[in-house]
């Protein structure tokens, strides 16, 4: 709890005014076209925005601390933080209640995203603000030549599918909150925390961590506050298709951002 405390005080002490910043990204970013950071907080919003050589927007991030109404689940208005990351046209989301501090997956971001909001100058300043994220560019693998657009050929679109794979598959969820399909796995020891890969009519792709229910909404986790099902949202996109399923032990799902 006092580690807690402690990002939230310095969190908060960072923002209590305005201020505009410019930076110099490293080179996975800089694959992607972006020349400079841009960073600006107020009292209840961080923005890290990536300009190109022109100073053309080429990747954005919006951190908002206030209330709003959850999107994924019927929880209505809470108050807590909103997260956007958008670069080369590829978008993902989180949205938690609470401002305790949060470590959010990396494995899903996809390249372009990750090359992006993975650059030490965005992390430092999303970790001012109690917001981090479980890997680095070299744990992922992800090189400082990533391709963009420009490089790839004309009848294809880079960074549009993805597929998330997890140990210890159990099957379909048993969550209540989507017509769509839904598998689970382990996240823990057997009969604890779970995860969930979602795909749901007419709602975003998502990954969620839940835990045992009776008792297990209402709890502080590392994807933010469990809402009244037990589960809290990991990752939060749109997807033109998504499908799960489960094989030889695990959990995957796939999704296509460009249709």
């Amino acid at each position: 709890m006092k580690a807690y405390l402690t990002i939230l005080v310095v969190a908060f002490t960072a923002a209590c005014s305005t201020r505009t910043e410019d930076m110099r990204p490293a080179e996975p970013a800089r694959a992607l076209g972006i020349e400079r950071l841009n960073v600006t907080e107020t009292p209840t919003t961080l923005t890290v925005t990536g300009l190109g050589i022109k100073g053309e927007i080429m990747a954005k991030v919006e951190l908002k601390v206030g209330r709003f109404t959850f999107e994924s689940e019927d929880r209505g208005e809470v108050y807590g933080r909103q997260l956007v990351v958008q670069s080369l046209g590829k978008e993902v989301s989180h949205e938690s209640e609470g401002l305790n501090a949060l470590t959010l997956p990396a494995h899903n971001l996809g390249a372009s995203i990750a090359a992006f909001v993975l650059d030490p100058q965005v992390t430092s300043a999303l970790g001012v603000w109690g917001v981090r994220f479980d890997s680095t560019w070299s744990d992922l693998g992800l090189e400082a030549t990533a391709p963009v657009a420009g490089d790839l050929p004309d009848d294809e679109q880079p960074y549009c599918t993805f597929t998330l794979t997890s140990p210890g598959a159990l099957g379909a969820c048993t969550h209540v909150g989507c017509s769509g399909t839904c598998v689970s796995f382990e996240r823990g020891a057997p009969g604890g925390d779970s995860g969930e890969y979602r795909c749901c009519d007419g709602s975003p792709v998502a990954e969620r961590l839940c835990l045992p229910m009776p008792g297990g909404n209402g709890q502080s986790t590392a994807c933010g506050m469990t809402g009244p099902n037990g589960c809290a949202v990991c990752l939060l996109t749109w997807a033109n298709q998504c499908q799960t399923w489960t094989g030889g032990g695990q959990a995957m799902m796939w999704y296509d951002t460009c249709g």
